[in-house]
């Protein structure tokens, strides 16, 4: 383990360096939490593989708000990971840029956004739905924005890796995974958020209209 300050090297567990003097606790606390966030959310994306609906609302008690919250940002990281990843090689084999032409830094951004624009718009439906009343918390509408990204994100890397030579199987798989989609949100909305079945009727088709537009924004202002 080494120093974030000076670079030298520190025993494990120090909360110290004993080279420059500054604390590097929380260095290490924070390298603790986001390596438990990460295994928390490949644990409960492997029970959303199976069953999106029943095991979403079971592994946000278990967490709790907090470790929800972690997880959620989790899965963020890795929308945008694969979502960058499926994006470039998209554009480099459908429409044939050379790699100097592709906004490197740009392209994460998009995802950025789209989960952004995910968490902010499940968090203020839910204020209105809910009638302001603070359940779950921030840490339940980063968990349900996270999972319900995550069918896109692998849809993203099949896209980049596959192309427009399989059109038809594609849009097959596109309509399964908007499918998941809803199904997550839904889910989220009426066992997480705690709203009505009603309102989370509403609140789905608001939540995807409103996060696909802002990435359409984000990603057309980026590749053109």
């Amino acid at each position: 383990m080494f120093c974030s300050h000076c670079g030298a090297q520190i025993e494990a567990g120090a909360s110290t360096c004993g080279m420059c003097g500054k604390s590097v606790a929380s260095v290490g606390a924070a390298a603790e939490q986001a390596q438990a966030a990460s295994r928390d959310a490949m644990r409960v994306l492997g029970r959303l593989a199976v069953n999106p609906v029943g095991t979403l609302a079971q592994s946000y008690n278990e967490l709790g708000d907090k470790r929800a919250f972690g997880a959620g940002i989790a899965f963020g990281v890795i929308f945008v990971i694969a979502m960058t990843i499926g994006t470039l090689l998209f554009v480099r084999r459908v429409w044939l840029l050379s790699p100097e032409l592709i906004d490197y830094f740009g392209v994460p951004l998009g995802g950025a956004a789209a989960y952004l624009a995910t968490f902010v718009t499940l968090l203020i439906v839910r204020k209105v739905g809910s009638g302001g009343a603070s359940r779950p918390g921030f840490g339940g509408d980063a968990f349900v924005a996270g999972a319900a990204t995550m069918p896109v994100a692998v849809m993203s890397l099949l896209a980049g890796l596959l192309g427009m030579g399989n059109f038809e199987v594609m849009a097959l798989m596109w309509v399964f995974v908007a499918s998941y989609c809803v199904l997550i949100l839904y889910s989220g909305c009426t066992k997480i958020s705690g709203l009505s079945d009603g309102a989370a009727a509403v609140s789905v088709p608001i939540v995807l209209v409103i996060s696909t537009w802002l990435t359409k924004i984000v990603l057309t202002a980026i590749i053109f």
